[in-house]
């Protein structure tokens, strides 16, 4: 059987030309333009109502939003600002 299609190659071509077209823009403009992009499209709108379990915080979280810079800690213990000096 003969391959028609070699999506590895295709896949590290168009890696390429996007490097290309984003060269000079910040991570903020990159991301804008990718919004820009996924804006409207049916898959991208079924997607990003999807929710994901995170396995280090155990909160639920949405796939299309960007994770927060600090995690969130869900523990049963109290904290050291929970107890009196008296340690009770």
């Amino acid at each position: 059987m003969k391959k028609t299609f070699d999506a590895v190659a295709w896949m590290r071509r168009r890696r390429t030309e996007i490097d290309k077209e984003d060269e000079g823009l910040t991570w903020e403009e990159r991301s804008r333009k990718t919004v820009a992009l996924l804006e409207g499209n049916p898959r991208w709108e079924r997607l990003k109502k999807r929710t994901r379990q995170s396995v280090s915080t155990y909160d639920v979280t949405r796939v299309a939003e960007p994770a927060t810079s600090e995690p969130t800690v869900l523990s049963d213990r109290p904290s050291s600002s929970d107890c009196d000096k008296s340690g009770g």
